[in-house]
């Protein structure tokens, strides 16, 4: 799924509501999060919590924690991190395009790196089409 240029997604997180994915941006690189309840699947609501905040349901009192962790049921599985991507040669478009595999699940400490690409629109600088890694490149990491 295209979720759009990667200057766009330069925060330290950003909230794609439509897409219910929480983009992730650290030292290390990207990650996304679902923001969809692994209980029933609705939609979850940012609920702000002093100096952090929690993910609830909207029709269960299943609660996470920021980072996807059960706070509260019933749900019992934590919320899924998806497999990014900066190549658009299997889907076509522009190449500074982030992309999310959903149904790809990764380890929640697993990151896109910057070093496959993305610190080249971070920094500005042009990037040939070439040279944009290849999806394969961090399936087995």
């Amino acid at each position: 799924m295209r979720l759009g240029p990667v200057k766009d997604m330069l925060a330290d997180e950003t909230y794609l509501s439509t897409e219910r994915l929480m983009i992730r941006r650290d030292s290390v690189g990207f990650s996304a999060m679902s923001t969809m309840c692994t209980y029933d699947l609705s939609a979850l609501r940012r609920i702000n919590t002093g100096n952090t905040y929690i993910w609830s349901s909207t029709h269960t009192t299943s609660k996470y924690s920021a980072t996807g962790k059960v706070l509260e049921g019933p749900a019992t599985a934590p919320l899924p991190y998806y497999y990014l991507r900066l190549d658009s040669k299997l889907h076509g478009g522009p190449i500074d395009t982030l992309y999310v595999q959903i149904g790809i699940e990764r380890d929640p400490e697993w990151r896109l790196p910057f070093g496959d690409g993305a610190e080249r629109y971070i920094k500005g600088a042009p990037v040939e089409p070439d040279k944009v890694a290849p999806i394969e490149k961090n399936l087995e990491n």
